[in-house]
């Protein structure tokens, strides 16, 4: 960078876009970019952590507050500084300016050809969320938050693991107190689901909440209720993505099993519409008896809209324990069907190492849930497992109380059953599943121990062959 330019550098101001948002975690700062959802962990910068700020900032003043609280040569932090900020400025992830509201209002693309030639980024050999999760598992952080704004819904889906449609919703003030604990804990990511969250009185006002918050914000809905005034209040709060279930690539198929006439229509429209106002639309689809046949149908409706769309094999049994709603899992003959159509690398599994004193998986370690009642509870669906109440204890309490502690101790050598099992390099082990399905959280889950089964016969068969 020519001198001239370094002297430009210094006069100007530094700020988040609105689409970046930023974290503190020990010594380091993770930045992650919604617009692009590129990420970065940059270590070791704790120092500069007053340049990740939606307020411009000058240059000059970071340096020289910087220099007096750290004691460090004005010379040596300002180029520190401008290692640091100038390759954040070309990818994208903090704002340059000439002023405070030329920070604001610039564009990304303006600002990039001032520093592209001057810096090209190393590869890493881990990704930034690797890096950030290897930092969870020794420091758990409450990063991820699911909350059910309501368990009442729209629709009585034949597989789905709720065990019932109370009209709960979660008290207002209770949520903002939660927002904010979680805020405080270095919490990012916030996701509003249900039941059907848009029955939630207050959907919008708990939208710009968490916009208010700056959380990085999804939404999990069946989009039946996806009003205009939804849409548009979607789009303003910059929600980074809306998912929803596609059951099927008709209305035949997808109504019967929602059991709402007219779902899949109310749901089309919702995608189609939001995906027109440029908010992100991912489709997921759990695979049963009822919609097998409908996969590639429900591929070219993603492919045709422009959405991502996943499937999923792995019913999971309702929350109360009852496994009546498995009656529509696939049958062997199909699951084995469907793995044999995916690619064959996906499922050889076979030859990783097993680890018994290593974690089984993340619980515990980034993420919790909070349900309409007011519970805290560990993982997706298994809203049995209670781990305090938020208007009797804090997140930090829960986070850091004796059941979290226990979760996350969890070993392969806690499992019994598993840890012997031939099957073990094919499974995909979750203690949530296993107690929705056996009550406890050590004994397997017949249906992930089917699948398991189908792989590793499927792979042997593909061997031999």
């Amino acid at each position: 960078m020519s001198v001239i330019r370094r002297i430009q550098l210094i006069k100007m101001y530094l700020t988040l876009p609105r689409n970046v948002y930023a974290r503190t975690y020990g010594e380091s700062i993770y930045l992650f970019n919604q617009a692009t959802w590129a990420s970065v962990l940059i270590e070791n910068a704790i120092i500069f952590k007053d340049v990740f700020s939606r307020t411009p900032t000058s240059i000059e003043q970071i340096i020289n507050k910087t220099s007096e609280n750290f004691q460090h040569p004005y010379s040596c932090v300002k180029s520190d500084l401008y290692e640091l900020v100038i390759p954040l400025v070309a990818e994208g992830f903090l704002l340059c300016g000439g002023n405070d509201s030329d920070s604001q209002t610039k564009s990304n693309s303006e600002q990039v050809p001032i520093f592209r030639n001057h810096y090209e980024r190393k590869e890493e050999s881990e990704s930034p969320e690797d890096l950030l999760y290897m930092y969870f598992h020794k420091n758990p952080t409450p990063f991820e938050l699911d909350i059910d704004l309501t368990q009442a819904c729209t629709e009585r889906c034949i597989h789905c693991y709720a065990s019932n449609y109370d009209t709960y919703s979660l008290d207002l003030e209770l949520l903002k107190k939660t927002f904010g604990e979680f805020r405080a804990m270095g919490g990012l990511k916030v996701k509003l689901t249900g039941g059907e969250c848009m029955l939630h009185q207050n959907f919008v006002d708990i939208l710009d909440m968490a916009r208010a918050h700056d959380f990085v914000i999804s939404v999990l809905s069946n989009l039946t209720l996806c009003t205009d005034i939804n849409k548009n209040a979607i789009k303003n709060a910059d929600v980074a993505v809306v998912q929803t279930s596609l059951y099927g690539a008709d209305a035949q198929t997808h109504d019967t099993i929602t059991r709402r006439p007219g779902s899949f229509e109310q749901t089309m429209k919702a995608i189609k519409d939001l995906t027109k106002l440029g908010v992100q639309v991912q489709l997921h689809c759990p695979l049963m008896r009822q919609n097998v046949h409908a996969i590639e149908d429900i591929k070219k409706i993603g492919e045709n809209i422009g959405v991502k769309t996943t499937f999923d094999a792995a019913i999971m049994t309702r929350a109360n324990h009852d496994n009546n709603n498995l009656e529509c899992a696939l049958s062997d003959d199909m699951l084995y069907q469907y793995l044999k159509d995916q690619n064959i690398e996906n499922i050889s599994m076979g030859k990783d190492p097993v680890v018994p004193d290593a974690p089984i998986c993340n619980i515990g370690i980034a993420r919790i849930c909070l349900s309409a009642t007011g519970h805290y509870y560990p993982c997706s669906g298994c809203y049995g497992y209670v781990l305090g109440n938020c208007s009797q204890m804090t997140i930090s309490e829960v986070w850091n109380g004796e059941k979290m502690t226990r979760l996350r101790s969890i070993r392969l050598n806690d499992l019994h059953k598993c840890r012997s099992c031939k099957l073990l390099s094919y499974c995909t082990i979750c203690p949530a599943r296993n107690y929705n399905a056996t009550q406890s959280l050590f004994t397997p889950d017949p249906m992930l121990c089917r699948i398991a089964q189908i792989k590793h016969n499927l792979v042997s068969r593909e061997t031999e062959a």
